[in-house]
């Protein structure tokens, strides 16, 4: 995918998924502004707490323009009553023959998590496209437990490689099993672990790989977290010799709002840990990052490196990015983002196939991101993406009182009485799907004891009534 579904940096992404799975995020917002996971936790849940028919706009094309300003790629969406997203289809522009070709597709389920993803190529001389890539997604709820990946041999789909996913009660990962098709079977090729502590806060992530039918540790990573759940430090481990050994370790400081000020990386070497990079970081009074400079550690000193500098509008979006290095003793302009939002529309009022705005800094909708580069001293327009949007469908919020849930509070079983009902679902107070179904008697049991949201839609609309597990 280009640069336009590539706009949140991959440090938000789920390691070791391939790139054709990211969320289509706009990349240059990647750092959520360096709060803490426990900020998301509210903002999910004031997105959650939202009616559907608060949406006013939804998206529904993109448009990639190339360094010549000429339009290369563009992608378009539709939405079903919910405004969740349901498919999404992408166009790039072949400059040989002078045409467009579809070059990607995906489907999504009501929830709006992808179903599949089929990928094409065109032959440049004949104007033939064909596929290949395929990749089908299976999801419980909005965990993704498993995807295939097919490529195209002789003409037909032929198994590539397979993960599979797997969460404890409350939706965290505990493991990732990546398996390749070899000799008409699945084989184990990685897989990594991961455990959690009581704030959900990952402590431990260990990978291994597949040899002499065994699993062999290759790597480990231990997470250190503060009171507020900021994670202070993490320590990576290189498996050698039937024992894990030092390999790096980061180390991360936060100003009393939480802002990450600091970060620290050091490599092992000679059984001493040695300064290797480091990033200050800095904030205006809305928390809002405003720099971070790069160093590196050279002759037992800090060099300067690379710096970043941030720009943002009266609503706490980020309307500009400039970044520059290091180079003959001074600063040099490197490369700079622009993005312009409407104002009229906050992004909780907009439906996007990227989830939620809110989480990285995304107050308003955004309308388009402009790239430059810097040349002979002067800013040149290297690329640009647009997004277009209609009116959503307005769905209709039914009454508290059309809603009958019973026993309330529970201690596990719930009924579910409204009129004409579709689907109901149940959320914790981090606003993460616990339960999805159809039926209007639901088992709660093997929840943990708390509140929880229950969300029920009909043909006539949506209404969300709170219920105490106990």
């Amino acid at each position: 995918m280009k640069k336009i579904f590539t706009f949140l940096a991959a440090s938000i992404i789920v390691a070791n998924l391939s790139a054709q799975e990211n969320n289509f995020l706009p990349k240059h917002l990647g750092q959520r502004n360096n709060e803490t996971e426990q900020h998301f936790s509210k903002k999910r849940q004031e997105m959650f707490n939202r009616t559907i028919n608060e949406i006013k706009q939804k998206l529904d094309s993109t448009y990639s323009y190339n360094t010549e300003m000429a339009i290369d790629r563009k992608s378009y969406y539709t939405y079903n009553n919910s405004n969740k997203v349901q498919s999404s289809v992408s166009y790039s522009w072949n400059t040989p023959l002078n045409s467009w070709y579809e070059s990607d597709r995906s489907t999504f389920d009501d929830n709006g998590n992808r179903l599949s993803s089929i990928y094409l190529e065109i032959n440049s001389e004949t104007g033939d496209t064909s596929y290949c890539e395929k990749s089908v997604y299976t999801f419980v709820g909005n965990n993704k437990t498993m995807r295939i990946s097919y490529t195209i041999n002789n003409g037909d789909w032929v198994n590539n490689s397979k993960s599979e996913y797997t969460y404890d009660a409350n939706n965290n990962r505990t493991s990732y099993i990546r398996y390749s098709w070899q000799d008409d079977t699945w084989k184990n090729s990685y897989k990594q672990e991961y455990t959690y502590n009581a704030n959900n806060n990952k402590t431990l992530d260990i990978s291994y790989y597949w040899q002499d039918n065994a699993w062999i540790g290759s790597y480990k990573t231990e997470y250190t977290y503060d009171a507020n759940n900021n994670r202070t430090l993490n320590i990576n481990y290189s498996w050698q010799n039937n024992e894990w050994t030092n390999a790096d370790k980061s180390e991360y400081t936060y100003d009393t709002n939480n802002n990450q000020t600091l970060y620290f990386y050091y490599s092992w070497q000679d059984n001493t840990w040695i300064n290797n990079s480091k990033t200050e970081s800095t904030y205006n009074a809305n928390n809002n990052q405003t720099s971070s400079i790069s160093f590196n550690w050279q002759d037992d000193a800090w060099i300067n490196s690379s710096k970043n500098e941030y720009i943002y509008d009266t609503n706490n979006n980020q309307t500009s990015r400039i970044r520059s290095n290091w180079e003959d003793n001074a600063w040099v302009n490197s490369s700079k983002t622009e993005t312009v939002y409407d104002l009229a529309y906050l992004s909780s009022e907009v439906t996007t196939p990227y989830g939620n705005l809110e989480e990285y800094g995304i107050h308003n909708k955004f309308l388009s991101f402009t790239n430059y580069n810097w040349n002979n001293n002067t800013w040149e327009f290297d690329d640009k993406d647009e997004y277009y949007y209609s009116t959503a469908t307005a769905i209709e919020e039914l009454s508290q009182e059309q809603l009958n849930i019973y026993p309330n509070p529970t201690r596990g079983i719930i009924n579910i009485s409204i009129p004409k009902l579709e689907k109901v679902e149940v959320y914790n107070l981090s606003g993460v799907l616990v339960q999805s179904t159809n039926k209007s008697i639901l088992d709660l049991s093997k929840q943990e004891k708390g509140i929880y949201i229950v969300k029920a839609i009909s043909n006539k609309g949506v209404v969300s009534k709170r219920i105490i597990l106990e």
